[in-house]
């Protein structure tokens, strides 16, 4: 036998057998690479769902005052007043637009789970608060801190980075979302002062977060009349009664506020609501928030 032609018939198995080798490793690689893509969609795809259900997040939507709707079902109806009534040689009146305003941020504070309180210090019970940094004296030569707040039956609020001396005063049943707890102080956020402060543990009543607040009372220190009212459902208040209301004279030095725990929004009402009459009804002072001469007050239902 020819041993050229050996050696050819051999390279030839050896070129064949290295043809097949290629084929095979060459399609084990594409499939494996086919493979990886696919499970690349999938995490990509994954992915996207992801990010497709964080956005689709339900946003619960808070209620305006143009939505609070009030109708009349009193309960009381004795000395009831109309809407706008006489008054020796000039007019009285309720004032809904506010009393809605108020209405719509009762309603849109319970949008959010919270563990409410209420401050505490009627006639410095807890104590007497401590002096605020910047201080000054009303009319009738009280302490009061910069926004007008006595410091008689107030509670000292400090900030979140400085317990040594308050920074402003806050006032006696003062509904208060109660964020966290500590050895002598709690972090809470009052629902009409601004921000998160650091409050002695003494001056906070923890009421629970079970709580419901489905009724105000709004008291009207300029026009003098008192008003209560019960929620049925989302936006939708009754009127229970509508009356009038002696609240007291602001006639500095001598003449004063016998409830000064109560600040306007705007000017100074000329009248106040009398301390005693709430003191029998103290559990109708969970909330209190200042109008332009009027206060706002609700009763927890406990439901």
């Amino acid at each position: 036998m020819n041993p050229k032609i050996n050696c050819i018939d051999y390279m030839n198995k050896i070129s064949f057998g290295i043809s097949i080798a290629f084929c095979v490793l060459y399609s084990c690689t594409s499939h494996t690479g086919h493979k990886t893509s696919e499970e690349t969609l999938q995490a990509d795809s994954l992915a996207q769902d992801t990010i497709a259900e964080t956005v689709a997040e339900p946003v619960v939507k808070k209620i305006t005052p143009e939505e609070i709707q009030i109708t009349k079902e009193l309960l009381y109806d004795k000395y009831t007043l109309e809407d706008t009534y006489p008054y020796k040689d000039t007019t009285r009146s309720f004032q809904w637009d506010k009393i809605k305003e108020q209405l719509a941020l009762l309603e849109n504070i319970q949008l959010q789970p919270s563990q409410w309180a209420i401050l505490q210090n009627y006639k410095n019970r807890n104590g007497e608060a401590p002096l605020v940094k910047n201080f000054k004296r009303n009319a009738y030569g009280r302490v009061a801190d910069t926004l007008g707040v006595e410091r008689y039956q107030s509670v000292p609020l400090y900030l979140l980075t400085d317990t040594i001396a308050p920074e402003r005063y806050g006032q006696d049943g003062e509904l208060t979302r109660f964020i966290e707890d500590g050895e002598n102080f709690v972090k809470a956020e009052p629902i009409f002062t601004e921000g998160e402060w650091m409050i002695p543990r003494k001056y906070v009543k923890v009421i629970g977060d079970t709580v419901v607040f489905n009724k105000a009372i709004f008291v009207d220190r300029h026009n003098q009349n008192i008003t209560a009212l019960e929620r049925t459902e989302k936006g939708k208040w009754v009127v229970r009664s509508m009356n009038p209301s002696t609240t007291g004279l602001h006639r500095p030095p001598y003449a004063g506020n016998s409830f000064r725990n109560v600040r306007t929004a705007g000017k100074e009402g000329e009248n106040d609501i009398s301390e005693r009459r709430l003191e029998g009804n103290r559990r109708l002072c969970a909330l209190r928030q200042p109008l332009h001469g009027r206060s706002l007050h609700s009763r927890s239902t406990c439901q």
